[in-house]
């Protein structure tokens, strides 16, 4: 996902104007969000460094993952001079929670042709934040990664594992580092882009679904799919002809022991950077940044290819997984003797993660209309939002009830009631996928227009659902001071 960082006056003003030594404590939203600043001491190896951290305290109550944004400080620069555009960066990730825009692992945000702290900055990254401490709960928190005008453009195709394992090749730090090097060089050239397209992944469609992750171990390759990315990854393998070859992208697996890493010559064979500590040998676990899938093969074979897995298969092998992607169910698929096997396995995300989409469901929105003749009053899932949960991918649910209440709305733009009315109107959705509309109004509204909303809502997209969902909506209609 890309999108633009905003600039937020009011937060930066509140900075500069005293800029006080860390630790300081920023409120950006009074009572709601807050970012923390400290100068913290950094070591690595037999170098040590100092680095501004910004942890910000608030987006959870929207759904959102808090921000971890690590600076390196240079030698000359006093102890308060961190760059208040990080709370800027805050500020718009609390915009977007609020439009239910949420930030996840893997997204990048692009800044636009002038930098993010650094010029040759053109996006911002979000990881895991693997191996910090003093977090408490590290699944309710992204990092950041500041990557260059290449990386971004490499990250967008080729999906962000493929450059965060360059950055930890070249630094020597697994997965990368977790501070930002402000006056590196891009670990991505104009060359080794070029050499990138040349490749069989660069010529055929490539997918990226949240929370799919490869490994190897010996000759098994175990793909891990999310269980809450269901419906995205089925939805992702239905755009794909059976008989068509593809790549999906891999997120990194943090518990493996090496991440292979893309090289441009690799005629001595893949390279990796390793977990400080891990095992060798057969039983090492490698992570992969991507999957490339040859279907319609006389044979079944797999082998790493530059910084991924090349998998080809006989169509029934393909069949075989393609199911259990698409089903979501545990299964394993045998290759032919000596050309080893394919697990796939469905895994809950982290409790954390599930309260955080529980908030989603808490929130859904309540447009207005300031200027028009209607405005929404509530929206509200009916049930247990647990199971809700089980059943639809909250953001699913968020974004068709903003186009329902925007298609209510719409209907009375160029309508003028009479009076004042208040119209309930409760959405039932149910496998299919199908959805039911049932309307009431005090006083009672003319059929006729309850059945031209009607229609305009079976227009709208519905997402699939795995049980009946429901969500009750009330809008409050008044007639404009013309018509009164």
């Amino acid at each position: 996902m890309t999108s633009q960082v905003n600039q937020n006056p009011e937060a930066q003003d509140q900075a500069t104007q005293e800029q006080p030594n860390p630790p300081i404590r920023f409120e950006l939203i009074p009572e709601q969000l807050f970012v923390t600043v400290s100068l913290n001491e950094v070591q690595q190896g037999e170098l040590s460094f100092g680095c501004w951290t910004f942890i910000s305290e608030g987006l959870q109550s929207l759904g959102q993952k808090e921000l971890v944004f690590i600076l390196e400080k240079k030698n000359d620069e006093a102890d308060n001079a961190y760059p208040t555009m990080v709370l800027n960066l805050v500020a718009t990730m609390w915009n977007r929670a609020q439009n239910g825009i949420l930030t996840n692992e893997g997204d990048i945000l692009e800044i636009g042709d002038t930098g993010f702290i650094e010029p040759q900055f053109a996006s911002v990254a979000f990881q895991h934040p693997f191996g910090l401490t003093g977090l408490g709960q590290e699944d309710l928190y992204l990092i950041t990664n500041l990557l260059t005008k290449e990386e971004t453009e490499v990250a967008k195709q080729f999906g962000l594992s493929r450059v965060v394992a360059l950055q930890g090749f070249k630094y020597n730090h697994f997965p990368s580092p977790p501070w930002i090097v402000r006056d590196r060089d891009s670990v991505v050239n104009e060359e080794q882009k070029l050499e990138m397209l040349k490749s069989i992944v660069a010529k055929v469609p490539f997918f990226h679904v949240r929370g799919f992750r490869l490994t190897l171990t010996a000759d098994t390759i175990r793909l891990e799919c999310r269980k809450d990315q269901k419906e995205l990854l089925k939805e992702t393998l239905k755009q794909i002809p059976m008989e068509a070859p593809f790549a999906i992208s891999s997120e990194i697996c943090y518990d493996s022991d090496a991440i292979l890493t893309w090289q441009q010559d690799m005629t001595q064979g893949p390279t990796a950077i390793s977990k400080p500590g891990a095992q060798g040998g057969p039983d090492a676990v490698m992570s992969g940044c991507f999957m490339a899938v040859i279907p319609e093969q006389e044979g079944n074979s797999l082998q790493v290819l530059e910084d991924g897995f090349l998998v080809s298969l006989e169509t029934k092998k393909w069949e075989q997984i393609r199911n259990y992607m698409l089903t979501g169910k545990n299964g394993t698929v045998s290759m032919t003797p000596g050309d080893g096997k394919c697990v796939v396995e469905w895994y809950e995300p982290a409790d954390v993660v599930n309260e955080l989409r529980l908030k989603v469901l808490e929130l859904l929105p309540t447009l207005e209309n300031e200027e028009g003749n209607i405005k929404v009053t509530k929206a509200e899932v009916k049930g247990d939002l647990n199971k809700v949960a089980e059943d639809i991918e909250p953001i699913f649910l968020r974004r068709l009830t903003e186009g329902v209440e925007a298609t209510v709305m719409g209907y009375y733009t160029d309508r003028d009631p009479d009076h004042d009315q208040k119209i309930n109107l409760i959405m039932t959705l149910s496998p299919g996928p199908k959805a039911a509309w049932a309307f009431s109004a005090e006083p009672a509204a003319d059929q006729i227009m309850m059945k031209g909303i009607e229609l305009r809502l079976n227009e709208l997209p519905l997402p699939e659902v795995t049980g009946e969902v429901k969500v009750e909506m009330e809008f409050e209609v008044a007639p404009t001071k013309a018509n009164k």
